[in-house]
């Protein structure tokens, strides 16, 4: 197993030094990804998620920086490289499709443009070959005008066209990990399936791992091998998603999948939600960050933080009750 391990992340840790304070907003995570396999990260807004992402990428902006813990990918120390390592190693070997395609296109230049000058940072190419390159993966990811599209600027995409230039951007130097990190959230349900659908087709074609950022269990389920779930920084559980689905060993987990809408919900049933509000970074809980909003706290849960237990077969869980969690699932 050991060997499939494509990025080790341990005992990450993120802060953002503030005038009002330290903000850490990811507290000693760890999880793996294995070589072709799909890894979801999921947690409410403000988990620590994407600050994960951007750590693993090292794009991390001031004033946040990394505070403790190791990234390897495939032997690389990531947080070892140089700045001209770390420009080439970004999109050749690690690509990320970002949330917000808008955001992250250039609005000036062609689509064409933005996609030849990727090519041409890690390749020794002509921009002939570039291009062909280029116009051949925008027809992978589903664009079938390409030609046109290389013309074009991203104003007069829609948002799911932005989203598969964003991809085939991401995947233009055949990356050993893709992070996505929620690529469909400003989708609608149909555009999102078809995003979706393309990412699977993709990975299975490439070969590649992918680490899905995510606050969706609807996609979790769809999409992803294993899943890791955070909150307040830190990780609750992580394992199959078999392990985490069926054999939910968190309170924090639960009450995620108890919010998931059902099918046969009655018309006037509402859903369970997670009592209390999401913890404050600036001024996090002693103990377990969960417990503030936690129906299964003690006075251990606020006293100290728990260990990660190794419940079965890399089914990973914190938390002191896990087994009355278990029970009553």
């Amino acid at each position: 197993m050991q060997d499939d391990i494509l990025l080790d992340v341990q005992d990450l840790s993120v802060v953002f030094p503030t005038q009002r304070g330290v903000v850490r907003a990811v507290n000693r995570v760890n999880f793996d990804v294995c070589k072709g396999e799909v890894m979801g990260v999921v947690g409410e807004s403000g988990s620590g998620k994407s600050t994960v992402a951007y750590s693993v990428m090292r794009l991390l902006k001031k004033p946040g920086k990394i505070d403790g813990g190791s990234l390897v990918f495939d032997g690389t120390d990531i947080l070892q490289l140089k700045a001209r390592e770390l420009e080439r190693f970004r999109g050749s070997r690690i690509s990320m499709i970002f949330q917000d395609p808008m955001q992250c296109l250039d609005p000036v230049f062609t689509i064409g443009k933005q996609l030849i000058e990727t090519i041409k940072a890690h390749e020794n190419v002509t921009t002939a070959q570039a291009r062909a390159a280029s116009v051949e993966m925008l027809k992978n990811v589903g664009i079938h005008d390409a030609e046109n599209m290389m013309s074009r600027y991203p104003f007069e995409l829609s948002g799911g066209m932005r989203q598969r230039v964003m991809i085939a951007i991401a995947l233009l130097c055949r990356p050993e990990l893709l992070i996505a990190d929620e690529p469909t959230t400003a989708l609608d349900v149909t555009i999102q399936d078809q995003i979706l659908q393309l990412l699977k087709k993709m990975k299975d074609d490439m070969g590649m791992s992918v680490l899905f950022i995510t606050h969706n269990f609807g996609i979790v389920a769809e999409l992803c091998d294993r899943v890791t779930v955070m909150y307040g920084g830190r990780v609750m559980e992580r394992g199959t998603v078999d392990d985490v689905f069926y054999n939910t060993a968190h309170p924090y987990t639960l009450g995620l999948m108890r919010a998931i809408p059902k099918a046969d919900l009655l018309t006037n049933e509402r859903l369970t939600a997670i009592e209390g509000t999401a913890v404050d970074p600036m001024n996090p809980p002693t103990g377990c960050v969960f417990h503030p909003r936690c129906p299964y706290c003690t006075e251990a849960c606020k006293a100290a933080a728990p260990p990660e237990t190794d419940l079965s077969d890399g089914h990973f869980v914190s938390c002191w009750r896990f087994s009355e969690v278990r029970r009553h699932d």
